[in-house]
């Protein structure tokens, strides 16, 4: 009953979906286990070879800064002609465009350097190694190259720097041209009424001496009001001059730069929407590309092609028309601030005149000679004084274009004496060196993925329709001392016996419970004749015949055989050091009986060897010497255990199953794979054998105490002074 439990558990239901496939750790622990021997010497190999093709090719790299800054000095006056307020915010769209990477790229000391010898590749490269980035302040902008020569860095660098701040200069100078062109009609207008109005002083001055009149009033004050409303017209005159000026250049000159204009295009929702679209498509013609069906849906891919080409030119049109819109937007946002002001500005210029003009025809009714000319005076200063203002701020605006430059260089660029990093420390070089040592671990999982061999039961139990009958630790043989010579032929004895000893106490438990399952059960019991066969060589075959013929031996105190008709590669005499002059095949040849062809190991056991075969394996099998030989092994024996040969190299190992009572399978861990199982397990299932199950040996000692027990319970198992088993072994 004990053992039909312990057998119900070993083939209970495959656990849940963990175990469905191998998982990833089994994997892993599986891969270090079979390959470590050449892994690591493998992966040596490929980071030494990764190191040493990142040291022959990699170039370090250098990066050259320059630094630019705003320029705070003016000449005359501050707020004369526009400078840049953010060099971050408004500049790097500049220096970016075509406006000063075309000039760069011009340049015959820039193509001269290694890398821009390529024409086709340098504008790429200059916008890919450029990098632009705030100094701290608005006021300042780094202009950084990066290049594999510390030369060709520096000279691109301060070429660049160069160009925008030429540009720079071009520019305002050209703000400066429009406003100067604004300011000469009015100079001229003014410089010809002062001119008129002189005169006009001149003629009063003389009617006033010859009329014999005193200057002076006794309306003082209020000639004095009259002089401030001149003053305050005058200023309101020279301050609408300026904003006349301003609009003039903006709308004359277009924006310096247009990126601003180009991403906003991008945001419009109708080429969102249009490009979305495009996507859609490209993304049908990768999905016909992928699954294989490109030639199948040929008319589709090229309905998918026409449509593309018909979106792209409605988003051509999109985009044309957004950037107008956007340009018109741009122009009405700038001017509309400056027209308000000059709206204002012009209201209270009218008010004031049309006060003065009250005032002064008031006090010009009297007549007196001696007040008009005070009038003119004052007339002529007005106008002198602003004639005097509009050539100020001429000659302010002159001034300063030609000697302040709006943006001046802080330190140039200069050749780095130091890469960036060494080429050894890069995190991008450990990352590729990384993927290259686990290359070839990646290569032997792959290998143990394709191949699905058994790690443990549970592997078996839910890929399988096997029956696991147990498993059966691996031996660790015990270490070689100094041996005189008594302990040395003991030591001869002991490796007939090499199950049971030293670490063997939980290999020889193991099988015992293997031997109980087989012969207590109450379904799965193993017949008189039982064959051990696997699917491939390796399986541990061999070992699990010898062990299970001597634990029945010894246990159950009956008469056992064990026959080794593996006659293409036979081990058993090997084993048990035994003689293969006579054996299965001599016996089957009729050159010697059964009983000269068996060999004694002791009173309860056995060995038939496989003898010389000087035949083919097949005939061997089926002489008319195979039935007399297992009829008389019937007869003499209570047990017999077929050692054969592997299933998919020999058919005559279905000739011998199909003289045996029972079969058993024989796996190694770490080794037997599943489609050969299955299809030994199939083959014997077709030719009817009666197969109990399958035996998975190669479980590692301590596996087997997590599984089944401690190993303190199996000490004492083995008596280690005289290297013989103890009499009991179950305890």
């Amino acid at each position: 009953m004990i053992a039909t439990t312990q057998m119900q558990s070993l083939n209970a239901a495959p656990e849940p979906d963990g175990f469905q496939a191998l998982p990833v750790l089994d994997i892993a622990l599986l891969t270090l286990r079979r390959h470590y021997r050449w892994l690591l010497p493998a992966m040596l190999f490929v980071v030494v070879c990764g190191a040493c093709g990142i040291w022959w090719y990699q170039e370090p790299t250098y990066q050259a800064s320059h630094w630019v800054e705003i320029s705070r000095h003016r000449v005359l006056s501050p707020n004369v002609v526009t400078r840049p307020a953010n060099l971050v915010s408004t500049e790097i769209p500049i220096i970016l465009s075509e406006i000063i990477v075309s000039p760069v790229l011009a340049r015959p000391e820039v193509q001269a350097l290694p890398s821009f010898q390529n024409a086709t590749e340098r504008e790429r490269r200059l916008r890919t190694h450029l990098e632009l980035t705030g100094g701290g302040t608005n006021d300042r902008l780094t202009i950084a190259f990066t290049d594999a020569d510390a030369t060709s860095a520096a000279v691109v660098c301060n070429a660049v720097a160069d160009e925008y701040m030429e540009y720079r200069r071009e520019y305002e100078q050209r703000q400066a041209d429009l406003i100067l062109r604004s300011l000469r009609p009015e100079l001229q207008k003014w410089e010809d009424l002062v001119a008129e109005r002189k005169e006009n002083v001149e003629n009063l001055t003389l009617a006033a001496i010859s009329a014999g009149e005193v200057q002076g009033s006794q309306t003082e004050g209020r000639f004095t009001f009259i002089a401030d409303l001149r003053k305050r017209i005058n200023d309101l005159m020279l301050e609408q001059v300026g904003m006349e000026a301003k609009l003039k250049r903006i709308n004359a000159d277009w924006p310096a730069n247009r990126s601003e204009i180009n991403d906003a295009v991008q945001d419009d929702p109708e080429v969102g929407d249009l490009k979305t679209l495009i996507d859609s498509y490209r993304a049908l013609i990768r999905g016909i590309k992928l699954s294989g069906m490109e030639s199948v849906k040929q008319k589709e891919l090229e309905l998918i092609q026409d449509k593309i080409l018909g979106v792209t030119s409605d988003l051509e049109v999109a985009e044309e028309i957004a950037g107008r819109d956007l340009l018109d937007k741009w122009s009405d946002n700038v001017t509309e601030g400056l027209e308000r002001e000059l709206y204002i500005s012009q209201f209270e210029l009218e008010m004031l005149e049309s006060v003065f003009d009250e005032e002064r025809a008031r006090f010009l009714k009297a007549g007196d000679e001696a007040l008009k000319l005070r009038f003119a005076e004052d007339d002529l200063g007005s106008a002198q004084g602003l004639l005097d203002g509009l050539r100020e701020r001429a000659t302010s605006i002159e001034m300063e274009s030609r000697y302040a430059a709006p943006v001046i260089s802080l330190r140039r660029a200069t050749k780095p004496e130091h890469p960036l990093e060494s080429i050894y420390y890069t995190r991008n070089n450990a990352f590729i060196l990384l993927g290259l040592a686990f290359l070839p671990v990646s290569l032997a999982v792959g290998l143990e993925f394709k191949l699905n061999r058994f790690t443990n039961i549970q592997s078996i139990a839910s890929k399988v329709q096997l029956n696991i009958l147990g498993e059966v630790a691996s031996l660790s043989d015990r270490p070689q001392q100094d041996l005189n010579d008594g302990q040395e032929k003991a030591s001869q004895s002991e490796k007939k016996y090499r199950s049971y000893t030293y670490a063997g106490d939980i290999h020889r438990q193991s099988v015992d419970n293997l031997r109980i399952r087989l012969t207590l059960g109450d379904q799965l019991t193993i017949g008189k004749v039982t064959s051990v066969l696997s699917s491939f060589e390796g399986e541990a075959k061999t070992t699990l015949s010898k062990d299970l013929a001597h634990c029945l031996s010894e246990s159950q105190q009956h008469r056992t055989l064990l026959m080794d008709m593996d006659m293409r590669c036979p081990d058993q005499h090997r084993i048990w050091q035994l003689e293969n002059r006579r054996g299965v095949c001599e016996a089957l040849r009729g050159e010697v009986s059964f009983g000269d062809a068996t060999q004694t190991i002791d009173k309860t056991l056995d060995v038939m060897p496989a003898g010389r075969n000087e035949s083919m394996h097949l005939s061997a099998v089926t002489s008319s010497q195979i039935d007399a030989l297992f009829e008389w092994a019937r007869e003499q024996y209570d047990y017999i255990i077929v050692d054969t040969a592997p299933l998919n190299y020999a058919s005559e190992t279905l000739v011998i199953a199909k003289y045996s009572d029972s079969v058993v399978l024989s796996l190694l861990r770490d080794v037997s794979r599943l489609e050969p199982t299955k299809n030994t397990v199939n083959t014997l299932q077709t030719v009817g054998v009666r197969l109990l199950g399958c035996v998975l040996s190669g479980i590692t000692p301590l596996q087997y105490q997590y599984r089944y027990g401690n190993s303190y319970y199996y000490r004492g198992t083995y008596n280690s002074a005289n290297n013989e088993p103890a009499e009991s072994v179950n305890g």
